[in-house]
């Protein structure tokens, strides 16, 4: 009797230790499943809030990147305006942090910058403290993982965060995100916009983005979401206005013309409520409209970027076809010519454009400058891509009066103005540029002369110039160089054998380089007339006095 009772309980032991172990293989499959959204076999992405949920009150709300940055973290130069003199204060992220570039966008809460990189990672940016924060937000539900494994992954670099919009109220911020979502089940992407609410401390509030917006699936097998549009701007309380691009389908890349169809969901601007997420299409006939603005007039104004040639600046008027593709300023890619060649470079029968960059700047975001400065407040600011240039339009009884370029050299991917009145640039290099009036500058009143008298038997200022850098110069400036970084200009061609080099301009060093320039630098194009010891002694006493 004995022997058989231990047997049973030697039995039921052992049939105890194999319902823990499939036990515990289940458990682990599923919180393997919840926290990497790989396996489907559970319920982990219903459960996913109650993760969010311990993480966000078992951890820190953020981790500050610690560690002393390098040296070129940040930089400060001077940029050059008809109206202004400007400084500039550049600081480079990818330095700092792990940052997913080419993509995202910005907004700002109070003083402090808000980005949400190309695939949604969320980081705020204190300029005073120069401190770059990683916030502990729940994971943007993009399933950026799941289309990595899909058909359309070959065009990773535009499944993006394209436009971020923090709407502010009494006890709360919303952040508003347009970005790419993918469906893993129907394996088709959509454009979408999310909301999280945060506090003053910029804590989530929710365990999860909620999403408001869903566009329709994209139409056949052509991916191009650098065609997506996807810029906010709000309208009135919890609505919003959204533009949605049209996916470069009408170019001519894929199959589908959906500009022009009114019920295809692309290639328009709409009104959403955020509340009853109802959806209302303001306008259609847009190629990528990348930048959206409300100004004080009540006027609502977008930037869209054209083919080869004719970017666009239009009001947006309820109800109108701004004619896309059936009529552009620009041109097809690998031709003179536009489809429709009978109207080539006309933009007739459509609804006009407001202004138009002919050849193509690859305009981007667009904002009205308030309580900057009088001589600039009221005007607007517009990003460039592949111009590298801040353009500043002064708009007036809905024309533009003048387009000023300022040449930035970086590609703008979105730009905002913050409460204390600082521009701020968000670049595809992971830039956040902040440009400021150089108030000392501007007190004096008196502009560095662009070109000063030199020595004779020298020739500097056949290339270089003094004072600021802008896009038409031929050289970079030789204002202050001594002391100066090499290679730290704002100039975009500078050699592969200059930014190769370290350290800053000395007598020493300009000396060697006046002296042999391909021995200081070895490969520069550069050429320097033989000059003699007392003329290189001349040189560098004349470029130690240029401010």
């Amino acid at each position: 009797m004995i022997l058989n009772f231990k047997r049973l309980v030697a039995h039921i032991f052992q049939g105890t230790r194999r319902k823990v172990f499939a036990l515990a293989l289940v458990l682990l499959g599923f919180l393997y499943g919840a926290l990497s959204e790989r396996l489907h076999l559970f319920p982990s992405y219903q459960l996913r809030p109650f993760f969010v949920f311990l993480q966000k009150n078992m951890a820190q709300s953020e981790v500050v990147l610690s560690g002393a940055p390098p040296a070129d973290f940040r930089k400060v130069k001077s940029l050059d305006s008809a109206l202004l003199p400007l400084e500039s204060e550049t600081f480079s992220l990818p330095m700092v942090a792990d940052v997913n570039l080419s993509g995202g966008a910005i907004c700002s809460i109070g003083n402090k910058v808000v980005l949400l990189d190309r695939i949604g990672v969320p980081f705020s940016f204190d300029a005073e403290a120069k401190r770059l924060t990683a916030l502990q937000w729940p994971l943007l539900e993009n399933n950026y993982a799941d289309f990595l494994k899909s058909d359309r992954a070959g065009a990773r670099k535009g499944f993006r965060v394209h436009g971020v919009l923090c709407l502010r109220d009494a006890n709360r911020t919303r952040v508003l995100v347009a970005h790419e979502f993918f469906d893993p089940l129907k394996k088709s992407t959509h454009l979408a916009v999310s909301v999280l609410q945060i506090a003053s401390d910029l804590k989530p509030i929710d365990a999860k983005w909620s999403r408001v917006f869903l566009s329709p699936p994209l139409p056949g097998t052509y991916y191009a979401a650098i065609g997506a549009g996807g810029r906010m701007v709000q309208a009135r309380d919890n609505v919003i206005y959204l533009t949605i691009g049209d996916y470069d389908l009408d170019s001519g890349f894929g199959s589908e013309i959906v500009a022009q169809d009114p019920n295809s969901g692309f290639g328009e601007i709409v009104e959403i409520d955020l509340q009853s997420q109802q959806v209302r299409q303001v306008s259609h006939g847009h190629r990528n409209p990348q930048g959206l603005a409300l100004l004080k007039s009540g006027e609502l104004l977008s930037t869209e970027q054209g083919p080869k040639g004719g970017d666009e600046l239009n009001r947006v008027l309820p109800g109108r076809n701004y004619g896309w593709p059936n009529v552009t300023y620009g041109t097809e890619y690998k031709s003179w010519s536009w489809k429709q060649k009978d109207n080539t470079g006309r933009h007739e029968e459509y609804e006009t454009p407001v202004f138009a960059w002919v050849p193509s700047a690859a305009v981007t975001q667009v904002v009205q400058l308030s309580d900057f400065h009088q001589r600039w407040d009221g005007d607007l600011l517009v990003g460039s891509l592949k111009a590298g240039t801040l353009f500043r339009l002064r708009y007036q009884d809905g024309a533009v009066r003048y387009n000023e370029p300022i040449w930035i050299g970086s590609r703008i991917r979105d730009l905002v103005q913050t409460s204390d009145r600082r521009i701020v640039l968000w670049t595809d290099q992971g830039e956040l540029i902040f440009i400021s009036v150089d108030q000392s500058a501007l007190n004096s009143d008196k502009r560095v002369e662009a070109f000063v008298t030199e020595p004779k038997g020298l020739s500097c200022f056949a290339c270089h110039h003094v004072g600021p850098t802008n896009e038409s110069h031929s050289a970079p400036s030789l204002s202050k160089v001594v002391g100066k970084k090499i290679a730290s200009d704002n100039f975009a061609h500078y050699s592969a054998a200059f930014r190769a080099l370290d350290g800053e301009w000395t007598e020493k060093r300009l000396r060697q380089f006046l002296l042999n320039p391909n021995e200081f630098a070895p490969g520069t194009s550069m050429v320097i007339e033989d000059l003699s010891p007392s003329q290189v002694e001349k040189a560098v006493e004349f470029l130690k006095r240029l401010d």
